[in-house]
């Protein structure tokens, strides 16, 4: 049988789900922080900026 490319551990697996889970919970909460704070012109012109960039790559 071949081998399979993975996590060797149970806990492995467990502590890279959190960490991606906690991961997501920033990423999903900092443009809602940022507005509420009056930070979204910011945010628009990060977001912005991103796609300049991901237009350029492509």
């Amino acid at each position: 049988m071949e081998k399979k490319n993975g996590f060797s551990s149970g806990l492995g697996f467990i502590l890279a789900t959190a960490g991606g889970a906690v991961g997501l919970g920033n990423l999903w909460s900092f443009p809602y922080k940022t507005s509420q704070n009056n930070g979204g012109t910011f945010v628009n012109f990060a977001n912005l900026m991103d796609l300049k960039l991901v237009k350029k790559l492509i």
